[in-house]
């Protein structure tokens, strides 16, 4: 750019990145990392950074030298795209030149107490840092000026209520609100100053909000503060309750809002209502809290009966009489209704069966029952109790999405009664998530952890797991839950010979496993599998999995980690994961070997057996077995492309290549490890590892004389060099394939190959040349009947069309797109083409027919695992709905797709990119920029699973009050929706 005028220019950092130059606000044309750097280089504005520092944040997975080299070329595109001298350049270091370029984030960082200048700079607040610049490197500062802006607010607030300025206080507490809607020490505030102010209407619509969004989002009730201040504003709670001997919890209950609805109704309508499930997953607890919550409901009384202290009938009766005459409420006649809780009586099955069925023929009583194993007696009903639900397992995570979890939940409610410091922060994130992950999310084990939090930090207790049984211990509970090892061992004690052989076998399956594979790798002559393990699912510690195909079993992590000691201990260890990896290999080679089509067929199976996979190939690399070890690699990389876990079985892969690669001649065999690297590599975005494994593996081909596979793997060499953005070389090994098999005649390479340079050609704005390329690939590929290949062919021509402004030909395309697509089985290029037609149909100007296509592929994203095609097509979302002035659903969709994307390190592509500051522009005017920030907000921190189905559901509710059009589009066909 130009000299610098007197003036310096300005720059907007929050929200998307845009410079002011005098005239109006523009984008800036920089890549991801250009902007990462421009931002880090604002919030250190006031000293010079360290060239080697800056290149560290920015490129930390790179060589030192790779680094210093990014980053002069960042500088480089920063000199030009900023005025001149914005940036002040040393041999060393870096800094910002305020006198030619300032910045919002600058004046909002400048320390002040003075109110004037913190309302000014809680006004220049206008989202999130570079909003839609995805890099790690950003994440520390986005925290930072998060937790900047809401200290602000709180002291504007606090100085407002001071000065007695009502409105004010309620601005700022309405803005901290925005910025964290679950926050109930703010909803708290906000009630008490509507109600102060008259607005008793608005304090108690505050706490009805906050009640439906725990509930949605966290599966849990607001904090018992914060509803007695509901209460005290909507009037003094007074309620009589019956007589009752119920344990006396002294902390607070979370989540189960589905089990007590289901107790509720089921004692409606049964006589005896039986919890059942493993040992810690709170039964007791939940039997009490939905006794408590209808106390009101049996005259007669409640009584707790603890049936885990007698070893007899004798003993049990006697115990019940006796408390069933203590807890009778005064005046209540013999027919008055009660309900008796019997707890834990798994080791007196049968004696409490014959109880139970007296009292049900002698009294009018009720009964809830609590056990490992269903009493099987009249008028029973039988609720399974799971364990708490636990975040899944990401590559990154926000504090607030691990919240929306009740085992998270529960986690950090225990954890500040010990530490009252304690907080889900950026920093222990994946250690707290890895600990609610191992310990199943089960009550028990998470309450013992959190009595910990005030001696060990989060990293501190996921490093002491593999010893929980012992290292976690509460004295207070009662005898059989002092330690998990109490508690499992509890269950164990009740098992047969046979039973426990299968038990600890059984902890070889690191998650859950099918008959057939039970019987494979645990069975012999010492145990009956199939009548075994029914009985080990009956005692809950097995569980089962039920869908539409098949069953499958499981035990909890930390019942696995039980057995396995004892696994162990037995001498067997070694035999049965010996076994476990040789089954899943055989799997794996039978599965390298099928046609992709049958792979495709199989995505759903397989995905059930992932951890399998990657156990089985953890103790190849521990045992140094290449046979085993190669087949396993070689056998799931097609399949694990199709899965979000994919990252992890390229790293174990490259771990068994690193230790068993080196010893090994040139064969078929290593070839194949290498080339399913770089397939696995290609689909984790690993430019440069695809390249260099496809290259191996090419080399090893030509070596041994296998010139089609050569040939194949020097096309996926390319298609790495095009993601990588390396077009001309790219190009040249394409041209190099395609002479190469004018010898070879290996059609399935060629016409992957063309499909290769149809979308170099594409991205490069040749759609010319991509037409005629890709137009070859579908003679191809149908003279080989290979229809999914075709559909993917068609799709991309559909593409070149719509870019070339032909919509009634790429309208064509994707239509025949879609009619092979719903005959095959992979979702993924189903969804991708149904979005596609959206989009079609949305510059056609057919926007009902584009939200429908659109709502459709949401709906099939909600089964999917996390990928980037769920960005895109929410980013599709977001422009429909902005066009059919749905701004609410547009800004959810839009902060829903910032997120994957942030999680996933990918980048939105060009031509999204280039609208998308507009629309998130028309969205602030017509929502607001306080309303906007919380709903984009929501969308960003919200349960993936929960935030598609509300986005599918709001654009149907769209599509819906559109009026329809002359010629309107069918949503999915009939074969679309089996697919």
């Amino acid at each position: 750019m130009g000299a610098p005028s007197s003036a310096p220019l300005r720059l907007r950092l929050f929200g998307t990145p845009l410079l002011h130059d005098g005239a109006g606000f523009s984008r800036l044309a920089l890549p991801t990392k250009g902007l990462a750097l421009l931002a880090l280089l604002a919030i250190e504005h006031d000293r010079p950074q360290p060239r080697s520092r800056l290149a560290e944040r920015l490129w930390p997975e790179v060589t030192d030298e790779e680094a210093r080299a990014n980053l002069r070329r960042h500088l480089h595109l920063l000199a030009h795209a900023l005025p001149a001298n914005a940036l002040i350049l040393t041999k060393n270091g870096v800094q910002w030149n305020r006198a030619v370029l300032d910045a919002d984030i600058i004046a909002f960082l400048a320390p002040s107490s003075d109110p004037q200048h913190l309302r000014n700079a809680v006004s220049l607040w206008g989202g999130e840092l570079c909003a839609g610049v995805h890099d790690e490197a950003l994440e520390e500062g986005r925290t930072a000026l998060a937790r900047h802006y809401a200290s602000m607010l709180r002291t504007l607030f606090e100085a407002s209520r001071d000065e007695g300025d009502v409105t004010a206080c309620t601005a700022y507490l309405e803005r901290l609100c925005a910025l964290d809607p679950l926050d109930e020490r703010t909803i708290r505030a906000l009630m008490e100053v509507r109600a102060q102010t008259g607005d008793r209407a608005g304090a108690l619509r505050e706490y009805n909000v906050l009640v439906q969004r725990l509930r949605i989002e966290l599966e849990t009730e607001p904090e018992q503060a914060t509803t007695e201040l509901f209460r005290r504003i909507l009037y003094d709670d007074a309620t009589a309750a019956a007589a009752h001997n119920l344990i006396p919890f002294h902390t607070s209950f979370v989540g189960r809002e589905t089990e007590l609805d289901a107790i509720a109704q089921a004692l409606k309508t049964y006589r005896v209502v039986s919890l059942t499930g493993p040992a810690g997953v709170g039964k007791t607890r939940l039997a009490c809290r939905s006794a408590m919550n209808h106390l009101g409901t049996y005259p007669g009384g409640v009584c707790f009966v603890d049936a885990s202290v007698v070893r007899s009938r004798a003993e049990l009766r006697s115990r019940t009489a006796q408390v069933l005459e203590t807890t009778r409420s005064a005046g209540a006649t013999i027919d008055s209704k009660r309900l008796l809780i019997l707890d834990n009586c798994e080791h007196v099955r049968e004696e409490a069966r014959e109880l139970v069925d007296e009292l049900l023929t002698q009294t009018t009583a009720q009964v809830l029952v609590t056990s490992r194993q269903r009493l099987s007696c009249a008028s029973e009903v039988v609720i399974p109790v799971a364990p708490l639900p636990v975040p899944p397992e990401l590559a990154a995570y926000r504090a607030a999405e691990i919240a929306q979890y009740s085992a998270a939940r529960l986690l950090l409610e225990r954890a500040v009664t010990v530490a009252p410091s304690f907080r889900i922060t950026q920093e222990n994130a994946h250690a707290l998530v890895e600990v609610l992950r191992r310990l199943d999310g089960l009550p028990l084990a998470i309450e013992l952890i959190a009595a910990r939090a005030n001696l060990l930090t989060m990293e501190g207790i996921r490093k002491r797991l593999d010893d929980r049984s012992r290292a976690f211990s509460n004295r207070a509970a009662p005898s059989r839950h002092t330690t998990l090892n109490d508690a499992l061992a509890w269950s164990v004690e009740l098992l047969s010979d046979q039973e426990r052989l299968l038990f600890e076998r059984l902890a070889v399956f690191p998650s859950s496993f099918d008959i057939e594979a039970a019987e494979a790798i645990c069975g012999d002559g010492r145990v009956d599998v199939v009548a075994t393990l029914s009985e080990l699912v009956e005692a809950s510690l097995v569980g089962t999995i039920h869908d539409a195909s098949s069953a499958r079993y499981s035990l909890l992590v930390t019942t696995r980690s039980f057995a396995s000691r004892y696994l162990q201990a037995s001498g067997e260890w070694d035999a049965v994961r010996s076994a476990h990896a040789r089954h899943f290999a055989t799997i794996a080679e039978a599965l390298r070997k099928i046609d992709a089509s049958e792979v495709e067929e199989r995505i759903n199976a397989l995905r059930l057996d992932l951890s399998n996979f990657v156990a089985a190939l953890e103790w190849c690399i521990e045992c140094d077995d290449f046979e085993i070890g190669a087949r396993l690699v070689a056998g799931v990389a097609r399949y694990m492309t199709q899965h979000a876990n994919c990252r992890q079985y390229l790293s174990l892969s490259e771990r068994f290549l690193e230790r068993t690669a080196a010893s090994q001649p040139p064969s078929e065999q290593l070839a194949l490890c290498y080339r399913a690297a770089g397939i696995l590599s290609n689909t984790c975005t690993e430019w440069g590892r695809a390249r260099r494994y496809n290259e191996r593996a090419h080399d090893i081909f030509a070596a041994i004389g296998n010139h089609r596979a050569a040939s194949n793997a020097r096309a996926a060499v390319a298609a790495a060099e095009i993601e990588a953005g390396n077009f001309e070389k790219a190009e040249r090994l394409l041209l190099d394939v395609l002479s190469e098999q004018e010898h070879l005649d290996d059609r399935n390479t060629l016409g992957r190959t063309l499909n290769f340079l149809g979308a170099l050609c594409l991205s490069t704005g040749r759609l010319e040349e991509a037409r005629i390329h890709l137009t070859r690939c579908l003679e191809v590929f149908r003279t080989l009947g290979d229809m999914n290949n075709v559909s993917v062919g068609l799709k991309n021509l559909a593409l070149v069309e719509f870019h070339a402004g032909d919509l009634r030909a790429a309208s064509e395309r994707i239509e025949q797109a879609l009619a092979l697509s719903a005959t095959h089985h992979d979702v993924l290029r189903l969804v991708d083409a149904v979005n596609l037609q959206g989009t079609i149909f949305r510059r056609q100007g057919h926007l009902r027919q584009a939200l429908d296509r659109h709502a459709d592929a949401v709906e099939h994203l909600v089964r999917l695992e996390e990928c980037r095609l769920i960005a895109d097509v929410l980013e599709d979302v977001a422009h429909s709905c902005g066009e059919a002035e749905d701004a609410h659903t547009a800004a959810l969709a839009a902060g829903a797709a910032s997120a994957i994307r942030s999680r996933l390190g990918a980048p939105m592509d060009p031509v999204t990119a280039s609208s998308w500051d507009e629309l998130e522009e028309r969205l602030r005017v017509a929502l607001g920029p306080d309303a906007f920030q919380a709903i984009f907000g929501r969308g960003a921190s919200a349960e993936r699973t929960a935030v598609l189905t509300e986005i599918a559901a709001a654009v149907r509710a769209t599509t819906r009050s559109l009026a329809y059009p002359a010629s309107a589009a069918a949503s999915l066909s009939d074969s679309e929706a089996k697919t």
